[in-house]
């Protein structure tokens, strides 16, 4: 299917399922898999989501490493950073191998070569007042995610869904203090996307271009990054060199090179 897609002159892939670790089709786990799509020639890239971090493996991340056209972009749902609320949301993992593996993906991805990107981007999934959750165990998650250092979060306040072991707790953290421990994380993020995109400043890198609004073309970075861009050209489906000029908390701007 991805051969086909290339043939076609399609310039992305996306590998995705609720948890692209655990394939296996036959003797091919999902970091082979990754690098059976890389090697099929073509100019394009190759994306994967989502991780789940009790099983991303060194395999996986040293098949990223390897392979040329995978994107250094990792979605990593960590959903809780106390791992009390971890074992109560029946994650299978702890905060400290969660960090660890942030510092084990930030280790082996972030390369710095002129035309390359200065650094991995990591993202994330978080339920804030999940049943039970103190402001104890909330402040483990706001203090992780001043280690992780995220590029984007997607923050959810906790409600109950039918089915689900969860809803069958008592859902005791009011509304107003859902919303306050959102806009607590809120803040730490934007700050620690605003520092990551600040290096990017001066830097130059390859950008896709994918749609044009009010006279700007918006385009991501190989690692996904948010770019815009001004130009007379028409640049929809083209992949060019862009220096960073400017940024801010959530995006880069930038001019052709």
């Amino acid at each position: 299917e991805a051969k086909v897609l290339v043939e076609k002159g399609y310039k992305e892939i996306t590998l995705i399922a609720q948890n692209v670790n655990s394939y296996k089709s036959g003797d091919t786990d999902f970091p082979e898999l990754l690098r059976m799509v890389n090697d099929i020639p073509g100019d394009f890239w190759l994306r994967f989501t989502t991780s789940h971090p009790k099983d991303m493996s060194d395999g996986l991340i040293d098949a990223i490493a390897e392979s040329e056209k995978a994107c250094n972009s990792i979605h990593l749902p960590v959903q809780s950073g106390d791992n009390e609320i971890l074992a109560k949301m029946n994650r299978h993992y702890t905060r400290e191998h969660y960090l660890d593996l942030i510092k084990k993906i930030r280790n082996k991805l972030n390369l710095d070569n002129g035309y390359w990107e200065p650094k991995v981007l990591i993202t994330t999934d978080v339920i804030v007042g999940f049943p039970g959750e103190t402001r104890e165990q909330f402040e483990n998650t706001l203090s992780l995610f001043e280690k992780a250092k995220f590029d984007m979060a997607y923050i959810g306040q906790y409600s109950p869904r039918y089915g689900t072991p969860s809803a069958k707790m008592k859902d005791d953290i009011s509304r107003e203090e859902k919303a306050q421990r959102e806009k607590d994380l809120t803040a730490v993020l934007r700050k620690t996307s605003l520092d990551n995109n600040r290096d990017y400043f001066g830097h130059i890198v390859d950008v896709l271009i994918d749609h044009k609004k009010n006279g700007f073309y918006f385009g991501r970075t190989k690692t996904g990054r948010k770019t815009r861009i001004k130009s007379e050209n028409d640049l929809i489906g083209k992949k060019i060199k862009m220096k960073i000029t400017g940024f801010d908390n959530f995006g880069l701007e930038g001019e052709a090179v």
